[in-house]
């Protein structure tokens, strides 16, 4: 399940999962977000260090145009008041702890 939502101001919580106006948006694949998020479980920690936590990114611009939108791809079947560009997932991986 989603622990954390990686908005750029605001609310982080599952809440935000999807609040597509406050996530980045980069054109030509080229993405950069530096922002302090704390979790407080010791679990989700732990999960991190162990290799099982994931982060997905999602949003792709299917048809280039710089923006998300209807005409790239239609609805979501997430949100059908999103577009399926916004919500669409673009990558994942599994986080590493850092050194």
């Amino acid at each position: 399940p989603i622990r954390k939502s990686l908005t750029t101001t605001g609310d982080t919580s599952p809440a935000s999962a999807l609040a597509v106006n406050r996530f980045p948006m980069y054109a030509k694949g080229s993405e950069h977000y530096r922002r302090a998020i704390p979790f407080s479980s010791a679990a989700v920690r732990m999960a991190i260090k162990d290799g099982q936590g994931v982060i997905v990114i999602h949003g792709v611009d299917f048809n280039g145009n710089g923006r998300y939108d209807f005409a790239g791809a239609g609805r979501s079947d997430l949100d059908p008041s999103l577009p399926e560009e916004a919500t669409a997932p673009a990558i994942c991986g599994v986080m590493r702890v850092s050194r």
